[in-house]
């Protein structure tokens, strides 16, 4: 999957051939974030995995970009906890990551898109209309936006 993404964010591919970098991000309680980036420098594919129970786990796969994050909702249903999951990567995303904006994306033919849009608008994702400047191109796509409220620098006292 993390081809395609690369793919549909750049609008290149990248080769089977082309030797890839492994590093682990964080390893901090229930959230592990692993980052992979080729050497020939392409967008950097980070790996989301959260443990909801011993059994159970919930995975993202993302694109970073240099201030969004974009994130392929895997076909058929999301796993139950899985919204704990997401919280868990916009806090990391926005805490960690600096970045500015996450996009969900799936595909207009999903017979569940009511469903997956209502439930994301819930957790605060916004459809984003074509052509937005931040988002690619693609007409058989749905994008879901959420915007990082600005942090504010702390004050200091004299």
């Amino acid at each position: 999957m993390g081809r395609n993404l690369v793919h549909l964010i750049t609008g290149s591919s990248v080769s089977n051939s082309v030797k890839t970098r492994f590093a682990s991000l964080s390893q901090d309680g229930r959230l592990t974030v692993t980052k992979v980036t080729s050497v020939r420098g392409s967008l950097p594919i980070l790996h989301f995995h959260y443990q909801l129970s011993e059994q159970r786990n919930a995975s993202w796969e993302t694109v970073f970009t240099s201030d969004s994050l974009f994130l392929e909702i895997p076909e058929g249903s999301l796993p139950e906890g899985s919204k704990e999951g997401l919280t868990s990567l916009l806090m990391f995303s926005e805490e960690k990551l600096g970045v500015s904006h996450v996009f969900l994306w799936f595909s207009k033919s999903r017979g569940d898109q009511a469903l997956l849009t209502r439930t994301f608008h819930y957790i605060g994702f916004e459809i984003v209309k074509p052509g937005h400047p931040l988002i690619p191109p693609r007409a058989d796509l749905v994008f879901l936006g959420y915007s990082m409220s600005p942090t504010c620098p702390e004050s200091e006292e004299d």
